[in-house]
């Protein structure tokens, strides 16, 4: 089978840039691989730019310490985010927005969550993601309002990335709390 001799070749990460959209064959076939039920790996699919409930149920069929990587998608649904979660590991940085229903689901991942592609969230959406006990990237944030500050400052899990992309400098001792 093709799929399985390509993760051959690449060990513990494997990337499949050509297609912009799967099926749920394929998707199964995907997340069935070998080597994911072994080892830590990576399945990056980024070039996706849209995916329904049905394939984000069979990728998070991933086993194990599996990261997913779907960061040409720059919007999903509550369900497929409800789907995804179930992976350990999840890469969305091509996400423009989300709302605090997708921050909801999104919350119950296991391992790390990078959603850079975010340039500006609402104190919802904040209240949601601080809700996460994993490892959270929201390196994509442009700038962030009192209230968005005060509801990030409440996360108490493993570790907040948050790089505001302005020329000033984000001192953190003064978000309020």
């Amino acid at each position: 089978d093709v799929l399985q001799e390509s993760v051959k070749l690449e060990g513990v990460k494997f990337q499949l840039d050509g297609p912009d959209l799967i099926d749920k064959a394929v998707a199964r076939k995907l997340a069935k691989l070998e080597v994911f039920r072994k080892i830590r790996g990576s399945l990056i699919l980024n070039g996706l730019i849209s995916i329904d409930k049905d394939v984000a149920a069979e990728l998070a069929k991933l086993e194990g310490y599996t990261y997913l990587s779907l960061c040409g998608l720059t919007s999903i649904d509550e369900g497929v985010a409800k789907e995804l979660a179930k992976v350990y590991g999840l890469f969305l940085t091509g996400l423009t927005s989300i709302d605090k229903d997708v921050a909801k689901e999104l919350a119950n991942i296991e391992g790390s969550l990078e959603v850079d592609g975010l340039t500006l969230i609402s104190k919802d959406v904040a209240q949601e993601l601080v809700k996460y006990e994993g490892w959270l990237s929201l390196s994509g944030l442009t700038s962030i309002d009192k209230d968005v500050a005060r509801e990030l400052g409440r996360f108490k899990s493993r570790k907040m990335v948050v790089s505001l992309l302005t020329n000033s400098i984000l001192d953190t001792t003064q978000i309020p709390r």
